[in-house]
């Protein structure tokens, strides 16, 4: 908040990386009235070949950031039919066949 300025209610809130949670975080705080700024490493943001899996406790929670986006994940997400943790030498630590809805 800069000093000074005691008509404005404005806070200026730093946001450090630009991964789903701090992206999330930036755009409901925006949405709230918040001054965002948000500081990234990685000098290009790009697709990593990494998943994010979300239960409906995830999707509920972006659709209180946005409901509009949380449509659009929902659509675009796909549903695994099997779920498996494994260790890097290919222990299964938990596997569940179950189809999540």
């Amino acid at each position: 908040m800069t000093e000074g300025n005691s008509s404005s209610n404005v806070v200026d809130i730093a946001i450090i990386g630009a991964g789903p949670g701090g992206l999330s975080a930036a755009h409901a705080l925006a949405r709230l009235g918040f001054s965002i700024r948000v500081f990234e490493r990685a000098k290009v943001l790009r697709p990593i070949g990494a998943a994010l899996g979300m239960g409906e406790i995830g999707y509920a929670a972006l659709a209180e950031i946005d409901a509009v986006v949380a449509q659009q994940v929902r659509k675009s997400a796909v549903n695994p039919k099997r779920q498996v943790l494994m260790r890097p030498n290919g222990e299964v630590l938990f596997a569940d066949e179950s189809p999540l809805y």
